[in-house]
């Protein structure tokens, strides 16, 4: 049998002592890993707001830039609007560029002209009209006329509307009137 000398409330008190020493290391174990974790995850908020406002700053920017587009584009249809619309109003049958084909036509023939006029079609301004009056030597020069006219690339028809026959002094003369439609080169339409 063994006797124990230490008293009991001695031993009661340090094994107390040694219970709360070792919950003290532990409490302050998890007081460090809360702390640490604390820290860590208050970093990584500091590193996601910084990226969030990053990310904000390059949607504005890029709303700014859809801005920006999106007024370009309004500009660039208005521009091909009017763009079209000058060349619906200017076309592509031009007075010089049929003057040129009536001249290339007439050459050096009995025919003379008294009245030109030309007018667009207000539907369609790549087509024209051209009236024509005059006088020729006879039938035959003002159906090669004709002719020679049918054969240009601005020429889409010319249609001899009225002939009469007149005098001249002793010359016998044939006045017209007639109408050539025009269209873009390589129309045709004959």
């Amino acid at each position: 049998m063994e006797i124990d000398l230490i008293p009991a409330d001695y031993r009661a008190r340090l094994a107390r002592r040694r219970l709360a020493l070792r919950l003290g290391r532990r409490l302050a174990a998890l007081g460090l890993a809360v702390a640490l974790l604390w820290g860590g995850l208050h970093a990584w908020q500091a590193r996601l707001g910084a990226r969030l406002a990053e990310l904000q700053a390059a949607q504005a920017e890029a709303g700014r830039q859809g801005a920006a587009l999106a007024a370009a584009t309004r500009r660039r249809d208005a521009l091909r609007a009017r763009w079209t619309a000058w060349q619906r109003l200017h076309g592509t049958v031009t007075p010089a560029a049929t003057l040129r084909s009536l001249s290339a036509a007439l050459g050096e023939t009995d025919l003379w002209l008294e009245r030109l006029a030309f007018r667009r079609d207000p539907a369609d301004a790549a087509r024209a009209r051209l009236s024509l009056s005059g006088r020729a030597a006879d039938h035959s020069v003002l159906s090669a006329v004709a002719e020679r006219l049918r054969a240009r690339p601005l020429v889409r028809s010319v249609t001899v509307l009225r002939t009469r026959s007149l005098r001249h002094g002793r010359e016998r003369l044939i006045a017209f009137e007639a109408e050539v439609a025009l269209g873009a080169a390589g129309e045709g339409g004959r």
